[in-house]
């Protein structure tokens, strides 16, 4: 994206705080309730992309209580689970560094943050006692800092987005979290390492049992459900804030290849498993922003076809 548009898309964005309700598996009724609109049945649903979030135990519940053969977006979108987590959501922009900021145009990107809310932040700050450098957040990355909004809320993740308004197409390039990977390596480095001179390394103040407490009691409930809940976020604002249906999701080798990715490369599983879950359909089908660009056709002429995953929503 050029920097004026991400500029712009940021200025038509609402200021005030935009909270984010999320539970287990929310995203299956989001995109069943996309699919089921105003009202069909749901033999046409089972015919349909989504039908395999038809097997998920929630959206089997919440199926059973209808008990007819029908079903409307709105009852699926009020459906709750008996947990919901709260976060707040902050939009950045990100790039200008095509080698560094792993762009697939070389420009820049539009960020969507997942960010804690105040109970964890108060709790976290309690147990892990950051001083100013924070040990499971980098600087170096779009998370939220302070300054930069009226209030301040740790990230717990990103979605980084390439828009093309005109074309109706987003694609999502990466789906990323310090904080999961940096409370599991604290976790076990507090185990078997003198905590003071993890203390002095990260500039905090949190003893070992407290590392302990913060990651299996403050931060559990998030482990399982940041990836979901990040796309999740990510896929509502694409089609509900920016209006586009058409979005496009990185395969691990193809996004690899594009954002010239050498080394340190992403886990997998975020390239493969969560889009699946989220049933984008794997090809060889390019964002037509892309495959336009000379340097995307010397690219598959050099390496062969890229793989993407496409989801209509």
């Amino acid at each position: 994206m050029e920097l004026e548009t991400v500029e712009e898309i940021i200025a038509c964005l609402p200021e005030e705080r935009t909270l984010f309700h999320y539970h287990k598996d929310r995203y299956a009724l989001m995109l069943l309730a996309w699919a089921a609109g105003e009202g069909c049945r749901v033999d046409k649903l089972r015919r349909g992309s989504f039908a395999p979030l038809l097997d998920k135990p929630l959206v089997k519940q919440v199926l059973s209580r209808l008990g007819k053969g029908e079903v409307d977006g709105n009852t699926l979108a009020s459906a709750w689970a008996d947990h919901c987590d709260t976060f707040l959501l902050t939009v950045g922009r990100w790039g200008g560094d095509r080698h560094w900021d792993q762009t697939s145009r070389g420009r820049y990107n539009l960020v969507l943050r997942v960010n804690f809310n105040l109970a964890h932040d108060r709790a976290y700050r309690k147990l892990i006692k950051p001083g100013m450098r924070h040990p499971f957040s980098y600087c170096g990355h779009p998370v939220l800092r302070p300054g930069q909004r009226d209030y301040m809320r740790e990230t717990l993740a990103w979605a980084r987005m390439d828009v093309e308004l005109d074309r109706g197409e987003a694609l999502i390039e990466e789906i990323q979290s310090d904080w999961v990977r940096r409370v599991a390596s604290l976790s076990a480095s507090s185990q078997r390492a003198d905590v003071k001179l993890l203390q002095a390394r990260w500039g905090f103040g949190a003893s070992a049992e407290d590392i302990r407490d913060y990651a299996e009691q403050v931060f559990a409930p998030y482990r399982p459900i940041w990836d979901e809940a990040m796309l999740s976020a990510a896929i509502g604002f694409i089609r509900d804030e920016l209006g586009l249906k058409r979005i496009w999701y990185h395969s691990w080798e193809g996004g690899n290849r594009m954002k010239r990715i050498d080394y340190a490369q992403p886990p997998r599983s975020l390239y493969t498993r969560l889009p699946r879950r989220f049933c984008f359909r794997p090809g060889e089908e390019a964002p037509g922003f892309l495959a336009e660009r000379r340097d995307y056709r010397r690219l598959v002429r050099k390496g062969g076809p890229v793989s993407w995953y496409r989801l209509d929503v």
